[in-house]
């Protein structure tokens, strides 16, 4: 169950787009770097085809079909495969109160390979999200950070029960102005142990961020873990 997660690479806060094209330089403790290239073609504000490019391959072709909240409905994707050739996938998605409630995953011939269903508590946490048969929950403790994780198969054994540390307070995440989030708390099963994702931005006259740095901050010591760059083309 993901509790993080930044905003997707093609939305914006205003203006309507032609292109976006994304680039993305990762940095690692082993003094290693990773690039990534995403290109975001809008054939309309409800349809986007792109491309993206792992240290200058290109591995997957994308289509994305957007609802009215810029959410995603219908995704299809050809991804180059290791040993040669490439795969075709389709996802589908419903949503219920901007919640994703539906998940379907079909193969090239829209053959139905699997489904997952999710399920939120009032505050709309993820208490249970279900594939096919199978099934994990999540019991939260808001107090301490953490939340019981269970997992069971498809029938009804339970095969993991585990207590894991995570953000779920919302009070320990901060936007700026314009809504974009600007630190987030990493989980840690050490409570001396301070860590944050904290980013920083630059905006072009629209209002949409053109740079995101972001880093890792671990007791107040800031570590850089990553560098975007958007180059967004606006429809005349």
């Amino acid at each position: 169950m993901n509790y993080y997660q930044l905003d997707n690479l093609y939305e914006i806060h205003n203006g309507e787009i032609d292109q976006i094209v994304v680039t993305s330089k990762e940095f690692y403790s082993s003094g290693k770097s990773y690039k990534s290239k995403w290109i975001f073609n809008f054939l309309n504000p409800n349809l986007c085809k792109g491309e993206y490019y792992n240290n200058g391959d290109l591995q997957t072709y994308f289509t994305y079909t957007l609802n009215s909240n810029n959410q995603k409905v219908k995704i299809s994707t050809k991804e180059k495969l290791v040993f040669g050739g490439w795969q075709v996938e389709k996802k589908e998605f419903e949503y219920l109160n901007g919640r994703r409630i539906a998940e379907r995953h079909l193969n090239s011939q829209d053959q139905l390979i699997r489904e997952a269903k999710y399920i939120y508590d009032s505050s709309n946490y993820l208490i249970k999200l279900s594939i096919n048969e199978a099934y994990e929950t999540a019991k939260y403790d808001h107090s301490n950070q953490t939340y019981v994780y269970q997992v069971f198969d498809n029938s009804n054994s339970q095969i993991l029960n585990q207590i894991n540390f995570a953000n779920i307070s919302k009070r320990e995440n901060e936007k700026n102005e314009f809504g974009d989030l600007t630190k987030v708390k990493w989980p840690t099963s050490d409570p001396k142990k301070n860590v944050f994702h904290t980013l920083e931005y630059k905006y072009d006259q629209n209002g949409n961020w053109i740079i995101r740095k972001r880093y890792i901050e671990i007791n107040g010591s800031k570590t850089i873990k990553s560098k975007m760059k958007r180059k967004i083309k606006y429809k005349n």
